[in-house]
């Protein structure tokens, strides 16, 4: 999820004469606390400055790290190379890539060529009590129930073509 807030601030408007009931602003310095998993605010006054807030059940330090790394890059790029097209710039830490493509090193296993309903009805047949499908607000469906109405919607469409 993006989330673009802008609180826009008239530095101009206040200064160390400016008066507010007798009350003088001296500096302005913005704050916010976040509820989302990982949040990036970014404060352009006078230069840009960011700062990264993270839920600490979510994330650990590292792994935050890691994405202020990737993003450092992604604005380091820009600032660099003004004219670079955004699927030319490389958003993978040093090292990063050469862990990925072991990924692809690994043994390969067949796996089986089984469909979903192929799935479903197997299950339908093993355990045709159990709950499959629960619904918000009171409902379920067994697997074998579950399995007879996707059968017949199936059925239903094949049939109109």
């Amino acid at each position: 999820m993006t989330v673009f807030e802008s609180y826009p601030v008239d530095r101009a408007g206040f200064d160390e004469t400016t008066d507010l009931a007798g009350m003088h602003v001296t500096d302005i310095d913005a704050r916010d606390a976040t509820h989302y998993p990982i949040t990036v605010m970014a404060i352009l006054e006078p230069t840009l400055r960011l700062s990264v807030r993270f839920r600490t059940d979510l994330f650990d330090r590292a792994t935050v790290e890691r994405i202020v790394q990737r993003l450092l890059g992604v604005l380091e790029t820009f600032v660099a190379h003004p004219d670079t097209h955004v699927r030319d710039v490389e958003v993978f830490v040093p090292g990063e890539l050469d862990v990925i493509a072991n990924f692809e090193r690994g043994e390969n296993v067949a796996l089986p060529t089984k469909t979903l309903p192929d799935l479903l009805g197997e299950r339908a047949t093993r355990t045709p009590d159990d709950t499959a499908v629960v619904v918000d607000g009171g409902g379920a469906s067994s697997y074998g129930s579950f399995a007879g109405r996707v059968n017949r919607v199936a059925r239903s469409l094949i049939a109109d073509g």
